[in-house]
């Protein structure tokens, strides 16, 4: 089981509640605790002067946890198929020529899945609605963006954490691109809570942003994940930057390895280096939580 263990009772009422009316919940939606930690899954960026350190194998990475080094079991690199969430802001801000652009980016990222991948998307004003659950099929997904979109405030910290909850469940890579123009305005979630999950789930979030929005719950969320935030210029290079985000997923190593000579519960502070390599940009989420 992984060790980003899910979240209580009250937090599973509240995802429910975010469901589309009528909506079937997802089939592993209820939360569970794990007392003991079995293998960890750890998404790990390496770049050099911003461009991917590529060809490396488990025995060029050092790996702590709380202090204690850590054998790697497994390496994967871009043969690992991603799961990609796309949760977007529809909110009363993006309508018109800026929705046409958002839906023209997220259509390409959907067309750009390689065999083996799978799709979602969650769209979000004041609601939350799961317009498509994950699967393979493109024109499921680029139909799903052509839903009416009612518009209205903005709830992104409760649509961050719908993502990352119906993300993790998934195998394989889980990423998870949220692009907002905006703070939120509507979400009954808080921060720190959805912080907190996304410390305790698997998948790398990624937050694609315009110029302006000065949200620190997105910086914290990105660190938290391991991912990174982009700010776009303007509306029209979204589609570039999906890509980007799209393509960078697939530049990661994915390392498994099973905690040895650390607690079975708390926090598990993590250490990824490069052995003899200082001239290289190591990005991973900083631990996670093991544990009731």
């Amino acid at each position: 089981m992984s060790p980003f263990c899910r979240l209580g009772t009250a937090i599973t009422i509240a995802i429910v509640g975010l469901m589309p009316a009528g909506a079937a919940p997802h089939p592993r939606q209820t939360p569970m605790f794990s007392a003991r930690v079995d293998s960890v899954s750890l998404d790990v960026s390496v770049t050099r002067n911003r461009e991917p350190v590529l060809n490396l194998t488990a025995g060029d990475f050092e790996l702590l946890d709380n202090g204690v080094a850590q054998q790697i079991e497994s390496i994967g690199f871009d043969e690992v198929p991603v799961n990609v969430m796309l949760a977007l802001d529809m909110s009363g801000s993006v309508q018109g020529t800026r929705l046409e652009q958002l839906r023209r980016a997220a259509t390409a990222i959907f067309q750009g899945l390689a065999p083996g991948d799978s799709g979602a998307l969650l769209g979000f004003s004041e609601r939350v609605v799961v317009r498509s659950g994950f699967t393979a099929d493109r024109e499921q997904l680029t139909n799903a963006l052509r839903q009416p979109v009612p518009g209205g405030d903005t709830a992104l910290y409760d649509a961050v954490y719908t993502a990352m909850v119906l993300g993790d469940d998934q195998a394989s890579r889980p990423l998870v691109i949220v692009f907002s123009d905006g703070a939120d305005t509507a979400s009954f979630l808080t921060p720190s809570l959805v912080l907190d999950a996304a410390r305790r789930l698997r998948p790398a979030v990624y937050a694609v942003t315009t110029p302006g929005v000065r949200d620190d719950f997105l910086n914290d969320l990105v660190r938290a994940t391991g991912g990174r935030r982009l700010d776009v210029a303007a509306i029209d290079r979204l589609s570039e930057t999906f890509a980007a985000v799209l393509a960078e997923s697939r530049q990661r190593y994915l390392i498994g390895f099973t905690p040895q000579g650390v607690e079975p519960t708390g926090w598990h502070e993590l250490t990824v280096r490069i052995r003899g390599r200082n001239d290289v940009v190591v990005s991973a989420r900083p631990g996670y939580i093991a544990g009731p």
